[in-house]
């Protein structure tokens, strides 16, 4: 008699088409784990449906108290309203004040009917505190007036209205009101502090609020069933949570996502603190800023023309590309200031202290830098073309590729400075100290050289031809300078100047 078992092994075929039981057991129990994580998935999205459309709460009154709580509520929420709407107008009223008077650290503002005079500073902390509050306290009696109005027969399920207005119209304007107003008078209060340190806290507390004011408005939806209005509030989240973190974090760290160039021109912020205040791209031209405090200040682009800013103390500022002609800076602290391609021309910078600063391809044609201090300066690429440079303590500064053709030097202190490759055509070097400076392919063709103190200075491969005359028509370079150099073969030379023996190994 033939053995039909399925799970008979005389057969390998036969496990292909009938499952043994250790398969099925394992069907069963791959079964039962996608229907329990079907279930879980099942109870996150009822949990969240819950979460974001509040249950309707339930009070124990009669009618008549329902009636009087409806019109107490109703009362209390008209007069936190205009308490509101009454400081969101004081708030705008000082927002409204000229940057000119606000812009330094330490500006005060007089308050409004109470004569009282507080920090701007203490203002950007508080008045948005106050806001919210005021708002936190607002949405409470909302929520309890609509927990009411959901029990009444005789009142409206849906917003109150403002002034007992009827219609389309107070209704959005109503929503704007509860829900809009205190975002939009915090991104005032954030947009007046964009130049100033505040602004990524006030951006965040912008957008935080927003977030929490949108959550508020998903959890009262009166129609739980519109997709589109569920759909657009959650966008305006999403979106309103990735700008906040963008715009915070990136004021932060001084990259500057957003933006709010000042407009200055012609003000007076003379003698004040502006320490830390982001004037990038800023409208400063003509304005009165002798002996400001700037420093760090990012001027990064600002427009400067005729400014003066004689004394202002601008040490590690950053005034990369900034518009300076024709700005008074004599005297000025420009310690480790960042210049690079700033445009200096016919500024002034007399006696101003430019150590370590950074004038990588500034412009500074007619500049006049007369007793100023650039000790370890890096000035390489700048043009200097008919600077003023006399008695100026250049020393270990970088001027490598500078053009210095015609500029005016005398009695400067070089020494050890970079000028390779620099151009000192017609430059009056008259008693400029050059010792161990290193002039390799710098071209001084036509330039006045009596006095010019050139010991241990590297020539190799300089022009030095046609130098100048003294006033009685001798060679304004000497033989004994020439000597005490460094220079090779390629050194070019007047032809009355021998090259020492040693240049020739």
């Amino acid at each position: 008699m033939t053995d039909i078992n399925p799970s008979s092994s005389s057969n390998p075929d036969i496990s292909r088409i009938y499952p043994t039981q250790a398969d099925l057991l394992e069907n069963q129990r791959a079964t039962d784990r996608w229907s329990l994580l079907r279930a879980k998935v099942a109870d996150s999205k009822r949990r969240v449906a819950s979460w974001c459309q509040a249950t309707p709460e339930k009070v124990n009154f009669s009618d008549e108290d329902l009636r009087r709580q409806h019109d107490e509520v109703s009362r209390a929420i008209s007069k936190s309203l205009l308490v509101l709407v009454a400081f969101a107008f004081f708030c705008e009223l000082i927002l409204g004040t000229p940057d000119t008077y606000l812009i330094a650290n330490d500006a005060r503002i007089v308050l409004p009917l109470a004569g009282t005079a507080i920090y701007f500073s203490t203002f950007l902390i508080f008045g948005p505190l106050i806001l919210i509050s005021f708002s936190l306290y607002l949405q409470i009696l909302i929520g309890y007036w609509l927990t009411v109005s959901r029990q009444s027969e005789f009142a409206h399920p849906a917003l109150p209205f403002v002034f007992n207005l009827r219609g389309r119209t107070a209704t959005y304007f109503s929503n704007f009101l509860f829900y809009w107003l205190v975002p939009a008078i915090l991104a005032t209060f954030a947009w007046k502090a964009l130049p100033r340190p505040e602004a990524p806290w006030l951006i965040l507390l912008l957008g935080t609020s927003t977030v929490a004011l949108l959550f508020v408005q998903i959890r009262r939806r009166s129609d739980p069933r519109s997709r589109t209005s569920s759909a657009l509030l959650w966008l305006a989240v999403f979106a309103t949570s990735c700008v906040t973190v963008f715009a915070s974090v990136g004021l932060l760290l001084g990259e500057a996502p957003v933006s709010r160039p000042l407009n200055l021109s012609k003000g007076d912020v003379s003698k004040q603190d502006l320490r830390g205040v982001n004037f990038r791209g800023a409208d400063l031209r003509e304005t009165n800023l002798i002996g400001a405090q700037l420093q760090g200040a990012n001027l990064t682009g600002a427009f400067l023309e005729s400014a003066n800013m004689k004394g202002a103390n601008l040490q590690k500022a950053l005034l990369k590309g900034a518009h300076l002609i024709g700005a008074s800076l004599a005297e000025a602290n420009l310690t480790d200031a960042d210049l690079r391609r700033a445009d200096l021309t016919e500024a002034v910078l007399n006696k101003a202290n430019l150590q370590g600063a950074d004038l990588e391809g500034a412009t500074l044609i007619h500049t006049r830098l007369k007793e100023v201090n650039l000790k370890g300066a890096n000035l390489s690429r700048a043009d200097l073309t008919k600077a003023d440079l006399r008695e100026a303590d250049v020393e270990n500064a970088d001027l490598a590729g500078a053009n210095l053709r015609t500029a005016y030097l005398k009695g400067a202190n070089l020494q050890e400075a970079n000028l390779t490759a620099a151009t000192l055509e017609h430059a009056n070097l008259h008693g400029v100290n050059l010792q161990a400076a290193n002039l390799r392919l710098a071209q001084l063709r036509g330039a006045k050289l009596t006095g010019t103190i050139l010991l241990g200075a590297n020539l190799q491969g300089a022009d030095l031809t046609d130098t100048t005359k003294t006033q009685f028509g001798e060679p304004s370079l000497s033989q004994e300078q020439i000597n005490s150099a460094h220079g090779d073969e390629k050194t070019k030379l007047p032809k009355e100047i021998v090259a020492p023996d040693s240049w020739k190994r």
